[in-house]
């Protein structure tokens, strides 16, 4: 019931704030009518809440969302908020004149690139976001227009790649210095248990892997352990998780491929969210 009231509140936050000019509190005839519109599309069609305003907050930038590409999580602004703190560390202990390079694969609204952007050190950081699908491509780029000024000087670029595409990794990976991920990691049994403000509405190819979730982590482990050599203790590859039903398959894939200081970080209820190795 408090949820309900809260979502009804932030609708009609919306609605008076789409008007041209500040005036009365109370709505108008037509904006009742989008009211009730907005009530239905929330309850009837189980559009997700964040699709009919518009944006999702993601660490101090306000995202723009786009159905079906996928919304940005909390889980996910967490991991990044605290990527930046570890690349800051590390990075100032390994100085280099160049700047780093980000690449962000199944990039979707761009939120982590930019995320990155905006708190890595200005000037500091070049970083390419990659995803197959064009419309989360255009949904990212519409972001980077509208948060250029916030992003510290950092140079950010989105572009439509398959990152299955072994020619354009082997030419393309050993110019980046770290793959961060939001790759596809719900088992097909987890979603025909998902709710439909979910399944009817977000991507199913940027939620749903094979191999239990694991399939494009996987790939991300044989590529990068193929063409980004081990510079330092800096993170090489970092990527969400499922769970802890996943730890164990993908710590074994990137021991076997050379990786070292594999860590697993737990998001704040607890779950595991993230894996990484340099």
């Amino acid at each position: 019931m408090q949820l309900a009231k809260r979502q009804l509140a932030w609708l009609t936050e919306k609605i008076l704030a789409d008007r041209a000019n500040a005036g009365s509190s109370s709505l108008s005839d037509l904006e009742w009518r989008r009211l009730d519109d907005y009530i239905d599309q929330r309850t009837t069609h189980h559009k997700p809440l964040q699709y009919i305003l518009g944006t999702q907050p993601f660490y101090d930038l306000d995202i723009l969302t786009r159905p079906p590409t996928l919304i940005p999580r909390w889980e996910t602004e967490e991991w990044t908020a605290r990527l930046v703190d570890v690349l800051a560390v590390h990075w100032k202990q390994h100085k280099t004149k160049a700047r780093r390079r980000i690449l962000d694969v199944c990039t979707g609204s761009g939120c982590i690139g930019l995320g990155l952007a905006a708190h890595l050190a200005p000037a500091s950081t070049e970083i390419l976001g990659v995803d197959i699908a064009p419309e989360a491509v255009d949904l990212a780029r519409a972001n980077l227009a509208r948060l250029r000024a916030q992003l510290n000087n950092n140079d950010v670029q989105f572009e439509c790649q398959d990152i299955y595409d072994t020619r354009w990794l082997a030419r393309h990976l050993p110019t980046f210095d770290l793959v961060v991920a939001n790759p596809p990691y719900v088992t097909h049994d987890e979603y025909a248990a998902l709710d439909p403000d979910v399944k009817l509405w977000e991507d199913r190819r940027a939620l749903v892997a094979d191999q239990q979730g694991t399939h494009l982590h996987r790939h991300l482990i044989r590529s990068v352990a193929q063409h980004i050599p081990s510079a330092s203790p800096s993170p090489r590859l970092v990527m969400e998780i499922g769970g802890e039903h996943q730890v164990s398959p993908l710590s074994t894939c990137l021991e076997t491929h050379g990786f070292e200081n594999i860590q697993v970080w737990n998001d704040l209820a607890g779950r595991a969210r993230v894996i990484l190795a340099s």
